[in-house]
Parts: C-alpha cells; structure tokens; sequence
C-alpha cells in the first residue's frame, strides 16, 4: 500500500518539466522502470505507467526509458488478461513514445504491431480505441511503420474500430492514421479493397468534428492525385459528398474538400456528376465570398 500510494503520488507530480527534472535527478523515473519489472498490484502498475506516459513526453526521457528497455516492459502488459485500464495507461505512454523515431524501431521489431491492433476491437472502450488509434497515426509518420502497420491488417483494423458519429476523437485519430497510410503509394491499393474509401467518406458524411473532417480530406486529397484512385472516388460517392461539404461553416474543410473536388474533376466522369449536382454554382460563388475571397490549398 505504501508503495502504490508513493508511485501514485508521483504520477500526479510529475506533470510539469521541473518536477519531472527534480524527480529523474533523484533517481525517480529508474525506481519506477524498476518497480514494473517487480510486477506488484494492478494499480501499482497502471500508476507507475501512468507516470512513465508524462516522462515520455519528452525526448531525453524518451532516450532513457528505451536504453532501459522501457518499450519492452510495456509491451508486455499488452496481455488480454491485462484489462482494459491497464491497456489505456500503456498505450498513453506508447503515444508518446511513438514520437521517436528509436522507439518506432523498437515496437515494431518487438512484436509491438499486432498487441496494439488487437486492442482496437468494437468492444472494448472508447477510451480505449481512442489512444490506440493516436498511438498509429504517430507510428504511421514514417513509410516502414506504416507499411508494417498495413502489412499485419492495420487498415481493417482502423474500419473495424469506428464508433459511432458522436465519437469525435476516435473518429479524428483513425482518419488521422488512415490518412498517414494513404501518404504510402503501395499501400493505397490495400486501404481500397479493404473498404477504407467508405470509412472516410462515412466520417464526412456524419462528423461535424472539424480535425475528423480535416484528416478524412487529407487522405482523400493523397488518392485524389493518381487517376485509377480518382475512378474508385467516383465511384464511390465522392463527388456528391464533396459538393456537400462546400456549404460548410468551417472554412477550411471548405477548402480542402474544394481541392479534393479539383483533382477529381481531371475526371470526365467527375465533371458531368459536378454539373448535374448543382456544383458549378457553389463553386462559383465561392469566387466571390467576400469573406474568405482566396480558396487556400495546402
């Protein structure tokens, strides 16, 4: 009990760079790392996580906790019989620790890939799903994480973890992830026959949570650029959505569903859809918005 109640006190200290400073020159986060290795109580751990995910924070933490073979120790709690609160303290510090490019290494060569997408199941909790997908979109950063990511059914797994349209963070991480992997040609093809072009365009249509919105255009922006892609968009109810979307009040899903809609219409097919849905006259009055006169493209 005194040890649980000391790591917990810890944990709600060091939030700040200047506790977690006095607390590492005091030795501090090596006696947490150690006392996981001891593996006390469920709480003790779920605390002593919980304190490493604010050490992870910041980088030369991050360095540390992997020359002591951090990731390892938290992979590990990845069990199924773990639990759920046990997994929402691990994955809040693997988000974080997914931010190094070392780290990165060190999850996917350590079997990190498939523990992290077996958490990502409808039924566990939101909370859950949510940090699991933040912890994906900051691995997905780099071409061969995303490629091992895909590679062991990560886009499936992203689909088969949306919520329902009132889950706003969940929504904006897995569209944030999917949009990493659609940065990845060879990829793009897998996240097609997978139903992925339905799982962004189902956030479009039913999310009114502006980051959701913005990485679902993001992704569709990166298939919008190659010509077979724009086809699968078309046929897929693209065009009709993205007229939709010009109507918005946020200015910039304005602007990215508008450049979206600009590769589209290197299609034929897109042009004849955008004329007889009514999109020549949005588009041209968004020449003349007195407000927001310069359509910006990022």
């Amino acid at each position: 009990d005194c040890v649980r109640a000391a790591v917990g006190a810890l944990k709600n200290v060091c939030v700040d760079q200047q506790s977690r400073a006095e607390i590492a020159q005091a030795q501090g986060l090596r006696a947490v790392m150690q006392l996981l290795q001891l593996q006390p109580d469920k709480v003790t751990i779920n605390k002593a996580v919980e304190c490493l995910g604010n050490f992870a924070l910041e980088d030369k933490y991050r360095l540390v906790m992997r020359e002591r073979g951090c990731v390892q120790i938290l992979l590990g709690l990845l069990e199924p019989t773990a639990g759920d609160e046990t997994h929402v303290a691990v994955m809040g510090a693997l988000v974080n620790l997914a931010a190094d490019e070392n780290c990165k290494d060190e999850i996917c060569n350590f079997g990190g890939i498939p523990k992290i997408l077996r958490i990502l199941e409808p039924h566990t909790s939101l909370t859950l799903r949510s940090v699991t997908a933040m912890t994906l979109m900051n691995l997905t950063t780099r071409k061969s994480s995303a490629r091992t990511i895909a590679q062991a059914g990560g886009v499936t797994a992203l689909i088969r973890c949306l919520g329902e349209a009132s889950d706003d963070v969940l929504q904006e991480k897995a569209a944030g992830a999917m949009w990493n992997l659609s940065l990845v040609k060879d990829i793009q093809e897998v996240i097609c026959n997978n139903g992925g072009i339905d799982f962004l365009l189902n956030i479009l249509e039913w999310s009114r949570f502006r980051p959701a919105l913005e990485n679902s255009l993001g992704a569709l922006a990166c298939f919008s650029e190659a010509s077979e892609s724009r086809i699968a968009l078309a046929h897929s109810g693209t065009t009709n959505i993205l007229i939709k979307l010009l109507d918005s009040d946020i200015a910039v899903v304005v602007e990215k569903a508008v450049g979206v809609l600009w590769n589209l219409c290197h299609e034929v097919s897109v042009q004849h859809t955008v004329r007889q849905l009514g999109g020549l006259k949005t588009l041209i009055r968004l020449l003349s918005n007195e407000d927001e006169p310069f359509i910006q493209f990022n």
